[in-house]
């Protein structure tokens, strides 16, 4: 809203209508607003950008550090300390949709505020990351292999007031 009213401001022939630019034509036959190509929802360029990558697996006996975790998905990118079975990768293919949709770095600092006050509410730390809606949309939806060809743009939302 900031930046339509800066453009209306500095360039009067412009005004924005459903987060396109459109501009006002002055030509006879021209009455009203012909839409520009220019979008201002800059987490939706990103993720268009960022949805042609594919997750890429590396497996190998460090990373995940400890002996209670086998995986896990760091920018994309899934290491894991063997193969993985289809719910497991999944699992992590959700993870990677949620973090393209959110420009990744905005994926793990949600990710850490929700854990932060998850963890004040339960004072557990498995039942705070358990209730973190980026898991529970995770793990709600791990065993639909075709989830994500119907998923829409940010599910977790779902899991975020939802009681579990």
């Amino acid at each position: 809203a900031v930046i339509a009213q800066l453009v209306e401001h500095q360039l009067p022939k412009l005004r924005v209508a459903s987060s396109s630019l459109v501009y006002r034509s002055d030509s006879a036959k021209g009455h009203g607003y012909k839409p520009l190509t220019f979008n201002f929802c800059f987490l939706t360029k990103l993720h268009n950008l960022f949805s042609a990558i594919p997750m890429k697996i590396i497996r190998n006996k460090i990373i995940p550090f400890g002996k209670k975790f086998y995986a896990i998905n760091l920018f994309g990118i899934l290491f894991a300390k063997g193969t993985c079975d289809r719910v497991t990768l999944n699992h992590e293919r959700i993870h990677t949709a949620q973090m393209k949709e959110l420009a990744f770095i905005g994926f793990y600092i949600l990710y850490l505020i929700e854990w932060v006050i998850r963890l004040i509410q339960y004072r557990n730390y498995f039942k705070a990351y358990s209730n973190i809606s980026f898991e529970r949309e995770a793990y709600a939806n791990d065993r639909n292999l075709n989830y994500l060809s119907a998923r829409r743009h940010y599910s977790f939302l779902e899991y975020l007031f939802d009681k579990h």
